[in-house]
C-alpha cells in the first residue's frame, strides 16, 4: 500500500477518534451535539469511501485487513497440519463451558457443566497464577487448583500435537502452567509449546510482506524522566545487549534515546522489537499505557502506526497482555495494540513480572529465534534453560509462566541476516586463526 494512503487512513482514523471524544463531553440535544454528531456521520462515511477505494484499487491489502470471509473447518485442519499445530477454543458461559479441539483431521467437543468447573473457579486460578505468596505458602493447594483446570478442560481432549493455539473467550491462564498431576506439579511447559489468539481466522490473515532495513531493534529506558515516578531498570540495557547479539543488523536506544518518538518513529523498520521498560494494564478508567524513558504510549494510540515491517514485537515488561476485559471482544491489551497494528506476534506478560525471570526468558528466546526455530518452541525451549537454571523458589510458575506468544508462531525469516549472530561469525575467526595457527607450526617443524 502506498505511503500516501496509509497516511489518508490513519488521518481519518484519528479525525473519527476527535470527533468522538468531542461529543462525548458535550450536552445531548443542543445545538452544539447536534452539530457534532454531523460531522462525526461525514467524518465515518469519508472513511467509508476511502475504504471502498482500497477494495478496488488495492485488493490484497483490502482482503488482509477488512475482509470478514468465514473460515471453513477443511480450510482451517490443512493449516493446522502443515504446521503441526493443534487448536483450543474456550467458550465459558453462566451455567455452562464449552472447549473445541481440532487435532489433525480430528475435531471434538466437550461441555462442562457450572456445578464441575466454573468460570469463578476460573479467576480464582488466575489469581493463584499471578500470586507469588500463595505458590509459596500454599504450594499442594495451587497445584490442586492447576490440576482440576487440566483434568475437566484440557486432558479429555486428548491433544496429539505438540505445538497448541489457545483462543480463550475472555479469560487469560497460562497453559504451559497447567500440572497434569495434582501433587507434584508436572507442568505442560515439558510437553507442549504454547500460543495463543484472538480468533481463528487471524491466523490465516497474512499481513503485506515489507522489507525490514534490520533485523533487530531494542529499547531499554533504565530511569524515567522524575514526573512517571517509575523505579530504574537498571539490568535492563545488559539483558537488551546480550538479546541483540544475535543479531547481525541491531540498532540499540538506551537511556534518553529510548524516547516515545524513537520507538514510533521506528518501530516500523526491523523484523524484530524488543522493549525492556515498564508497562500498567490500566482500569476501567483508563487505557493500558507502555512507558518510555520521556512519556507513554497508549493502547489507543498503537493503531496509528505506520505500515509495519515488524514482524514480532517483544515487550519485556508488566502487565503487557492484561487489559480490560470487554464482554464478546476479549482483553484490550498492549498486546492487542500491536496486533491491531498489523504485527503478527507480540511477546508478552499476563501479570505483574518478576525482572529477572522476564530477562532472562527474553535473551534465551531471541537466541532461538535468531536460529529460524518456531516462535513457539523458542519460548518452550527458553523457559525450559530458565527451570534448570533456577532455585526451588525461582521455578514457582509465577516467575515464568506469565509470558505468552499471542500470535501467530511460525519461525522469522530475517533479511538483514547471513542466518549466524555476531558472536557466531567471531568463533569461525578465532577457529580458523587457530587452525591457521596449527598448520604454520606443522611446517615450521618440517624445516
Amino acid at each position: 500500500l502506498p505511503t500516501t494512503e496509509t497516511i489518508r487512513e490513519r488521518q481519518l482514523r484519528e479525525k473519527i477518534s476527535a470527533l468522538e471524544l468531542n461529543s462525548a463531553t458535550l450536552q445531548p440535544g443542543t445545538g452544539q451535539d447536534d452539530s457534532a454528531k454531523e460531522k462525526l456521520v461525514a467524518a465515518r462515511e469519508e472513511l467509508t469511501a476511502h475504504i471502498k477505494k482500497l477494495e478496488e484499487n488495492y485488493p490484497g491489502y483490502y482482503k488482509y485487513k477488512y475482509a470478514d470471509s468465514v473460515l471453513s473447518l477443511s480450510q482451517f485442519q490443512n493449516f493446522l497440519n502443515t504446521n503441526r499445530q493443534g487448536f483450543l477454543h474456550y467458550f465459558i458461559g453462566d451455567s455452562v463451558s464449552y472447549a473445541l479441539a481440532i487435532n489433525g483431521n480430528e475435531t471434538r467437543m466437550i461441555r462442562v457443566e457450572n456445578e464441575e468447573y466454573s468460570r469463578n473457579q476460573i479467576d480464582q486460578l488466575a489469581s493463584y497464577f499471578a500470586d507469588k505468596g500463595f505458590q509459596n505458602s500454599k504450594y499442594p493447594e495451587f497445584v490442586k487448583a492447576s490440576y482440576k483446570f487440566y483434568s475437566k478442560l484440557f486432558a479429555p481432549l486428548n491433544m496429539s500435537a505438540k505445538n497448541l493455539i489457545i483462543c480463550a473467550d475472555g479469560f487469560a491462564l497460562p497453559f504451559d502452567a497447567l500440572s497434569e498431576d495434582e501433587n507434584e506439579g508436572h507442568f505442560l511447559v515439558k510437553k507442549f509449546g504454547f500460543s495463543y489468539v484472538y480468533s481463528a481466522a487471524s491466523l490465516l490473515s497474512k499481513p503485506p510482506a515489507l522489507k525490514a532495513s534490520g533485523d533487530f531493534l531494542g529499547f531499554a529506558p533504565v530511569s524515567f524522566k522524575p514526573y512517571l515516578s517509575l523505579a530504574s531498570l537498571t539490568p535492563s540495557a545488559a539483558s537488551l545487549d546480550e538479546a541483540a547479539e544475535n543479531y547481525s543488523h541491531h540498532s540499540l536506544f538506551v537511556n534518553d534515546r529510548a524516547t516515545r518518538q524513537n520507538l514510533l518513529s521506528n518501530i516500523g523498520n526491523y523484523s524484530i522489537v524488543n522493549i525492556f521498560s515498564h508497562a500498567s494494564a490500566g482500569t476501567d478508567d483508563s487505557e493500558p499505557v507502555l512507558f518510555m524513558q520521556d512519556s507513554v504510549i497508549h493502547l489507543s494510540e498503537l493503531q496509528y502506526l505506520p505500515t509495519q515491517a515488524a514482524r514480532l514485537v517483544i515487550l519485556s515488561a508488566c502487565q503487557t497482555s492484561s487489559g480490560k476485559n470487554q464482554l464478546g471482544e476479549g482483553i484490550y491489551s498492549l498486546s492487542r495494540g500491536f496486533a491491531a497494528a498489523g504485527i503478527p506476534t507480540v511477546m508478552a506478560t499476563i501479570w505483574k513480572a518478576d525482572e529477572q525471570a522476564v530477562y532472562k526468558i527474553s535473551v534465551a528466546f531471541n537466541r532461538y529465534i535468531s536460529q529460524g526455530m518456531r516462535q513457539d518452541e523458542a519460548l518452550q525451549k527458553a523457559k525450559l534453560d530458565y527451570l534448570e537454571g533456577s532455585t526451588k523458589e525461582q521455578s514457582l510458575p509465577y516467575y515464568w509462566s506469565n509470558i505468552v506468544l499471542m500470535g501467530t508462531a511460525d519461525p522469522i525469516v530475517l533479511d538483514n541476516t547471513s542466518g549466524m549472530p555476531a558472536w557466531g561469525w567471531g568463533l569461525v575467526i578465532l577457529s580458523g586463526a587457530a587452525a591457521l595457527i596449527v598448520v604454520l607450526r606443522a611446517r615450521r617443524s618440517k624445516n
